[in-house]
């Protein structure tokens, strides 16, 4: 049953599905980052500097490695900034999902006082009812 509340609680039940799937998103980056940063670490540890040849091919070997490490410390970064977006999401998440529950319990006192009434009213009417009959069996 609708109330004044039902649009507002759908409202808020987005919301926080919003704030939630985005939440999801970001672990999802984290972890896959993790899994990148994980790779390079095994890259540059399974490296071998040439003991033998060019001197260009050991000047290559040493850039390459610079570069496994420069994006290495890239993605640390980027997983230093996922874990403060996740914790700031978590906070939104709790707040949102406080904000849902409030009003979801609003909406559901509002249905409760409406059930309320309604036997209240049945109620009074079945008096009625009640009191018309004794009425008309007293006439007879």
């Amino acid at each position: 049953m609708k109330n004044k509340f039902t649009q507002i609680v759908k409202i808020r039940k987005q919301q926080m599905d919003k704030v939630e799937t985005r939440l999801i998103q970001t672990r999802f980056k984290k972890e896959e980052i993790k899994q990148k940063i994980d790779t390079l670490y095994e890259e540059i540890k399974n490296s071998k500097s040439p003991t033998k040849g060019a001197l260009s091919l050991i000047s290559i070997f040493h850039e390459n490695l610079k570069l496994l490490r420069r994006e290495k410390d890239d993605y640390v970064d980027a997983l230093f900034f996922l874990e403060n977006e996740i914790s700031n999401l978590q906070a939104e998440y709790k707040k949102a999902h406080m904000e849902f529950e409030k009003i979801k319990y609003l909406e559901e006192q509002e249905f409760f006082e409406h059930i309320k009434e309604r036997k209240r009213k049945e109620k009074i009417d079945m008096d009625e009812i009640a009191t018309m009959l004794f009425s008309a069996g007293k006439g007879t």
